[in-house]
């Protein structure tokens, strides 16, 4: 019965199909949490994600009661995401949900990305991932600590209160490389806008992304520019145009 009240309650938060093991353990300290292992979330019935620990807190004041259990937060450890092209929005999806009350915690993970015959393009590791919701700001944010290809970096993401915009500022302090990108979204293209800092080096990217289609104008100053680079990305089928100026 407990094992199933949680799935509710994970599915209400955080529209989250969790399956785990009906072996779940209980510990008091530091706070009242259910944990158990090997446990795997499914998207559409199609599982992406395996989790070798998870643990489940819940408030001291319902502790005891079914049906009113309320979790406070949510901790993923050792857990290994499957991401394709259908499914590539899912942390970002996550930002839609309510964290005034629960946190999620990512630790020690992976997310594989996989494309169409699910060979693995490339690994993001996640060392360390939380969703909260800010007081002052009353924003959901999502900070994570991350490395791909060995280079270590973090990144800050959020979204405004209209859910019309996705904020995301990425460090990558091994490089001295800083990105700060603004993305806006519709049902039928998203345009962002995004701005590289190397060592003393600034460059502005403009963009905009259709179902097929990436286009890019990459330039340095509005007035004058020294630099101004265009791109155009068909994807399928696929053919690239690319013209500039330096």
């Amino acid at each position: 019965n407990i094992s199933k009240q949680l799935k509710i309650e994970l599915q209400n938060k955080f529209d989250l199909n969790f399956e785990f093991s009906q072996n779940l353990k209980y510990n008091f300290f530091p706070k009242p949490h259910f944990i158990t292992s090997e446990s795997i979330i499914l998207d559409n019935k199609t599982e992406i994600s395996k989790i070798k620990k998870l643990k489940i807190f819940v408030s001291n004041d319902n502790f005891f009661s079914l049906k009113n259990i309320e979790i406070t937060d949510l901790v993923l450890e050792n857990a290994n995401f499957n991401l394709n092209k259908e499914n590539y929005n899912f942390f970002q999806n996550l930002l839609n949900k309510s964290f005034q009350k629960t946190d999620l915690i990512i630790r020690d993970s992976n997310i594989f990305f996989r494309n169409s015959e699910n060979e693995v393009l490339f690994i993001n590791k996640i060392i360390k991932t939380k969703y909260y919701f800010e007081k002052k700001e009353l924003k959901n944010i999502f900070y994570s600590e991350n490395e791909i290809f060995n280079i270590p970096f973090s990144m800050k993401t959020i979204l405004n209160n209209d859910k019309s915009k996705i904020i995301s500022k990425i460090n990558f302090n091994q490089i001295n490389l800083k990105i700060e990108n603004e993305l806006t979204l519709n049902s039928n293209q998203k345009i962002g806008k995004s701005e590289l800092i190397f060592k003393k080096l600034k460059r502005n990217i403009n963009y905009q992304i259709e179902k097929n289609i990436f286009k890019f104008h990459m330039f340095d100053k509005i007035d004058e520019p020294t630099l101004s680079y265009k791109g155009e990305f068909n994807f399928k089928p696929f053919f690239a145009s690319l013209k500039g100026d330096l």
